[in-house]
């Protein structure tokens, strides 16, 4: 019986667990989380969600197959593209946080452009002037170029 009380149990140790099981050949159902209202009475621990699950499993409440392998493909999938939207909103973060102390011509040139216009132009940038605006320039335009990567990454697993 897979019994999932915390989303990870889902994606590691309960799918490892389930595939276990009906390769034995026992029958393998899928219970909803703990009744919340029996957990304040009874209290809040494993065995007793173990023995609730039992309980669910044996009345025919739980009767569910269990997710296959189908549902943790895309779970993976969803899981790298949600990742790489924090990711992108991260690198987007730090090239607005860059350009608010950025010099005034950069600053003006590079913030009145938003989203895609603003990091095209930004990927754009020629590294020219002293050592501090070098520097300024190229983490502006690493980092446009981190943003372009993510955007397309995230298209790719979206589609997939």
């Amino acid at each position: 019986m897979s019994c999932p009380t915390h989303p990870a149990d889902v994606t590691s140790s309960g799918l490892g667990f389930t595939r276990a099981a009906l390769r034995a050949g026992l029958t393998v159902v899928e219970v909803n989380r703990p009744d919340k209202a029996e957990r304040r009475r009874i209290g809040k621990s494993d065995s007793t969600d173990a023995y609730a699950a039992a309980r669910a499993a044996l009345s025919g409440r739980a009767s569910v197959i269990p997710k296959d392998d189908n549902v943790s493909g895309m779970r993976a999938l969803h899981n790298a593209a949600r990742s790489a939207v924090k990711a992108r909103t991260a690198a987007l973060n730090q090239i607005a946080h860059i350009l608010i102390t950025a010099p005034d011509d950069i600053r003006v040139k590079y913030t009145a452009p938003r989203g895609k216009t603003q990091v095209d132009a930004i990927s754009r940038l020629r590294s020219i002037g002293d050592g501090p605006r070098v520097a300024l320039l190229t983490a502006l335009k690493t980092l446009a170029r981190r943003v372009q990567a993510l955007s397309a990454e995230h298209d790719t697993l979206t589609a997939a």
